[in-house]
């Protein structure tokens, strides 16, 4: 009988190893939390910094490649976003860097801050990027797009307008490479988790306003055939619409000459908006047949 008794474990061995399970399961907790908890403590230090243009952060030396944090908020937001975004460190990025020149605070559906990061390429042919990022409420990536400024374009600014045309636009501002007056403007629309680009304004080209490419249908671009262009430009979404007027109509589209391509253009000539009356006014231009 006390054989039997002293194979049983006594209350305090029970305890010990109750205890150690018990922290075994509080760091297991830790370690698979730490991910968010690092992502949320980071979240919430940028979000200390937000509603900041490129003004606010940077100082422009010689030249727009030239440029400067304005104070060491720049230099802890810098490291704060290459942290959240787990932004790389390899040869072309150490050389080319991909830094914020905007961060800003939303209100739009689920995203709650936006950062906007430029990559300036100091060579030619190149070209910029802006990559706009939008985090939701716990610091979450819900929406990511790297948008290019066109070769030999390098940013020069990057504007935030809360309104306007019924969402945000980032504006960016871009001139040509070595070739002082030519500009070019675009405009990004900001919608709950949606990045796109509406509109773009060329001045001092010899082109004008419109650029001679029209858009171009394949899988590679914004539209991959006619029909979808025609979908997005008979939308009542207004940014689908601009996506559909942001260049000329397609080749196919215009060969086509579609009853309903034309009357739909015909429609938009006559919105409220200004860009799309414009779009479209240039658009159905495409469409009169040549003299």
């Amino acid at each position: 009988m006390l054989a039997w008794r002293s194979l049983i474990p006594t209350r305090r061995w029970l305890q010990v190893r109750l205890r150690t399970a018990l922290l075994l399961a509080t760091a297991l907790c830790v370690y698979l939390a730490w991910p968010h908890i690092s992502r949320q403590y980071t979240f919430w230090r940028l979000c200390r910094y937000a509603d900041r243009d490129f003004a606010d952060l940077w100082i422009v030396g010689e030249s727009i490649w030239s440029i400067h944090p304005r104070s060491s908020d720049t230099e802890t937001i810098e490291e704060l976003t290459k942290r959240h975004l787990g932004l790389e460190d390899a040869l072309f990025v150490n050389m080319y860097p991909c830094r914020p020149w905007a961060i800003r605070r939303l209100n739009s559906g689920s995203a709650r801050l936006m950062i906007v990061l430029v990559r300036q390429v100091m060579m030619i042919p190149a070209q910029d990027d802006v990559r706009i990022v939008l985090l939701d409420g716990i610091g979450r990536i819900i929406a990511d797009k790297t948008i290019h400024t066109g070769n030999r374009f390098c940013v020069t600014d990057v504007t935030y307008e809360p309104a306007g045309h019924g969402f945000p636009c980032v504006r960016v501002d871009c001139d040509v490479v070595l070739q002082p007056g030519l500009r070019k403007q675009q405009w990004i629309a900001i919608r709950q988790d949606r990045i796109a680009e509406v509109r773009i304004i060329r001045s001092g080209l010899e082109h004008g306003r419109w650029i001679p490419n029209y858009h171009q249908l394949g899988p590679n671009h914004r539209f991959s055939s006619h029909a979808a262009w025609s979908q997005a430009l008979s939308s009542s979404d207004d940014i689908d619409v601009l996506e559909a007027l942001l260049d000329l109509p397609p080749r196919e589209a215009i060969e086509k000459r579609d009853a309903a391509d034309i009357a739909r253009l015909t429609e938009l000539c006559r919105s409220p908006d200004p860009w799309i009356i414009e779009g479209a006014t240039a658009a159905l231009a495409e469409f009169a047949p040549p003299n």
